[in-house]
């Protein structure tokens, strides 16, 4: 009797006999296909787990939290009817509950305001994770829309929005990894 790994192999190479024959469908675009649709699936390029660009890089993003903490040092603050200085502590945005809070580091200070357009001026990030967000980013290699994206950005420099709905960061930085 035929072993089914003898027969299932005869199958798989015949099959790409076939298709190499037919020529009007290229085996290479076929598995490049089914690569890149397995990749998307799986949100990574297959072999790289953690595709990055290093450099002086453009970077266009907007993330879709529910609730988001942004940590800053020295950044101006501006919303419609406020402005802030030389801010220092945490951003806390909470699109559900729809409310920014502004927790001042080292002091009792904790400022509430309703959730509006309020633009973060020269925000600088050493190191800034985000994790299973819907998002979408352009930089110079990628141009990613994802559901429940995870990115790691490193030495952001430029300025944030914070919309009703997302936040956006516009600027430049040293290095960007999707997770």
């Amino acid at each position: 009797m035929l072993d089914w790994r003898i027969l299932s192999a005869s199958f798989i190479a015949l099959l790409f006999i076939s298709f190499t024959l037919v020529g009007g469908l290229n085996i290479r675009e076929l598995v490049g296909n089914v690569i890149n649709k397995i990749s998307n699936l799986i949100g990574t390029p297959l072999g790289n787990p953690q595709p990055q660009e290093e450099g002086n890089l453009e970077i266009q993003m907007t993330i879709y939290p529910k609730q988001f903490t942004l940590p800053v040092a020295d950044v101006d603050i501006a919303t419609s009817s406020a402005e802030f200085s030389n801010f220092k502590g945490d951003i806390k945005v909470d699109i559900e509950n729809k409310k920014i809070t502004l927790v001042q580091s080292g002091t009792d200070l904790v400022i509430n305001l309703p959730i509006q357009k309020a633009t973060i001026g020269e925000l600088k990030l050493s190191r800034l994770v985000i994790e299973n967000i819907e998002m979408s980013v352009k930089t110079g290699k990628w141009d990613i829309k994802s559901v429940n994206g995870s990115v790691e950005l490193t030495g952001f420099s430029g300025k944030g929005i914070i919309n009703e709905d997302s936040i956006e960061f516009t600027g430049t930085v040293s290095k960007f990894t999707r997770l």
